[in-house]
């Protein structure tokens, strides 16, 4: 931990009504009086603030001036925040400006003049944690919730955020300190009368208060997957079915190139869509035929690798021209893959869309829609929703779902714990069950920050913004 000031923008540059620059560390104070002067003596280019008589959590309405020319550079607001009651639990000052590139990089050169450093990406929030102000599942839900594409991720973030998961983590520590204790207990003085482990019972302890609710964890993280990082849904199909028509209705832009032409879309063309609380990467892709084009080789070869990582696919064929041997071709490639069978143009089937489709495909479910008229996409949006959700019971904002590396810290937790068991089950030696126990325990704490390196800290917390 380093014991110096940081400093940084903390708003995005552009056009808008507001612009921070924060400043933390034992100099925050120094280094914002140094350039700012309250209203009335800002005036008259007066006296500056004393450093006793900032008041904490107090805002100030004057101006920043430059300390070398003395030139007025903006009319701001300054709020100091003295430790510990501040977000890095050090003294933090954040000078509020009008925002605008030049100001805020101007006042930043000034606060770094001033004698801060830049700060690195995700510095303060590192500090709050090695500050002891939040734990590590706190902080990994602050860059959630910043990145947040929808309602339900954010509500699964701010719930770890108030500190659900620590203590649920913390509990189950706990109860392994307890299990580990009673196991060292027995073999230190297991030669005396009174000391004695049931070893059945705490095998039973284990699995009841350990294994079973971190398997769920685990499960939780498999289902909130969905709502936290959302799903990749490609739309395929032969060329001219209608794919790229599809794409715009669903946003509601002109994202796609559209024309009569079959093979238009040669690369994959991707757009967010928010389906009810589940965000989802909506690429539509080119058109799965027989080419010698070398171009649309390429963008064919693309659209292949594509569905092998997609989750969902909306396979789309005409309503108007049936099911072809193209569609055919189009089927195999998806054959292993979630699909639903999308029936495009119902607006010029003159017979009605219930087309042929071959037995063996009979299993995805159909959909029809005409594009061009809007029809139909309630129901698929329907469908969409119910496949991705197919089997998720969680809620967000109630259910705990870990991340991706704390979901490998459970597993390991886990594993280690499930051997415990196992060992106490089957007369193992106690002392490979206290290791057992150890093991597991090491990796839950990995969770909340304890015993963590420092190269897995700098790759978390290097993941942030710069100026959060």
């Amino acid at each position: 931990m380093k014991n110096d000031s940081i400093a940084a923008i903390a708003t995005p540059i552009g056009c808008s009504g507001i612009g921070i620059v924060r400043i933390s560390g034992p100099d925050a104070f120094d280094i914002s009086r140094q350039l700012f002067r309250p209203w009335r003596s800002s005036l008259a280019k007066g006296k500056t603030i004393a450093l006793d008589h900032i008041k904490s959590h107090y805002l100030y309405y004057g101006h920043v001036y430059d300390p070398e020319n003395k030139g007025l550079v903006d009319e701001v607001m300054m709020v100091g925040m003295r430790a510990p009651r501040s977000y890095t639990r050090e003294d933090v000052v954040e000078i509020q400006s009008h925002s605008g590139a030049v100001i805020l990089s101007k006042i930043l050169k000034l606060v770094l003049n001033a004698g801060a450093r830049m700060a690195e990406p995700g510095e303060f929030t590192k500090r709050a944690f090695l500050n002891g102000r939040i734990d590590l599942s706190q902080a990994e839900a602050i860059a959630e919730m910043i990145g947040a594409k929808t309602e339900a991720a954010l509500r699964l973030a701010a719930s770890h955020l108030t500190g659900n998961l620590k203590d649920t983590v913390v509990e189950f520590i706990d109860t392994i300190t307890q299990a580990q204790v009673a196991l060292e207990a027995g073999l230190e003085f297991g030669d005396e009368d009174e000391v004695t482990t049931d070893i059945i019972a705490l095998s039973h302890e284990i699995r009841l208060r350990l294994i079973n609710p971190i398997k769920l964890l685990v499960r939780n993280y498999d289902d909130g997957h969905v709502l936290r990082d959302g799903i990749r849904l490609d739309i395929v199909g032969r060329p001219n079915v209608g794919k790229s028509s599809l794409m715009n209705c669903l946003i509601q832009q002109d994202k796609a190139i559209v024309t009569h032409l079959p093979g238009t879309t040669r690369d994959l063309v991707e757009a967010y869509l928010n389906i009810e609380g589940i965000p989802i990467m909506l690429t539509d892709t080119a058109g799965l035929h027989r080419s010698e084009d070398p171009i649309e080789i390429i963008g064919i070869q693309k659209t292949r690798e594509n569905i092998e990582r997609s989750d969902l696919v909306l396979l789309v064929i005409d309503a108007a021209q049936g099911f072809t041997p193209d569609d055919e071709m189009v089927f195999e490639h998806v054959a292993r893959k979630k699909a639903l069978l999308v029936v495009n143009k119902i607006d010029l089937a003159t017979t009605g869309w219930d087309i042929f489709v071959p037995p063996k495909y009979m299993e995805f479910k159909k959909v029809e829609v005409s594009a061009k008229y809007g029809q139909g996409m309630e129901d698929l949006k329907n469908a969409i929703k119910t496949h991705c959700l197919s089997g998720v019971d969680i809620e967000p904002g109630r259910s705990l779902v870990p991340t991706y590396r704390q979901n490998k810290s459970l597993k390991t937790a886990m594993e280690a714990l499930e051997r415990a068991a196992f060992g106490l089950e089957n007369g193992q030696s106690e002392e490979l069950v206290v290791e057992d126990l150890v093991c597991g325990k090491n990796a839950l704490g990995l969770i909340i920050g304890q015993s963590i390196s420092g190269d897995v800290l700098d790759e978390i917390f290097g993941q942030f913004c710069i100026g959060k």
